[in-house]
């Protein structure tokens, strides 16, 4: 009996979420925008969210480069003191 109701729920949700989907996903108002201004917010943002991805992944890798040339001991991680401090060279007048 289950696997009949379950059927038959699908038989029933299936054509409605096909049905009803193209009217959620209508587009913004922005999408068709005669105004210039508005063309220009609209084309900014789907640059900014198209390059987001990539920026992102490229902070990752950097912080896994960064992390991993720490322990290996070629550079100092942040905040360390190290014995060889820089020498303070007087300016001269």
């Amino acid at each position: 009996m289950a696997g009949r109701a379950k059927t038959l729920l699908q038989a029933v949700w299936l054509p409605l979420v096909v049905l009803t989907v193209p009217v959620a996903a209508s587009a913004c108002s922005v999408c068709f925008a005669a105004e210039q201004r508005q063309l220009w917010a609209y084309f900014g943002t789907a640059v900014l969210l198209s390059l987001l991805p990539f920026v992102l992944f490229a902070g990752i890798l950097l912080w896994i480069r960064i992390e991993a040339r720490c322990q290996h001991g070629a550079v100092a991680p942040a905040g360390h003191v190290g014995d060889a401090a820089p020498k303070r060279v007087p300016l001269e007048a």
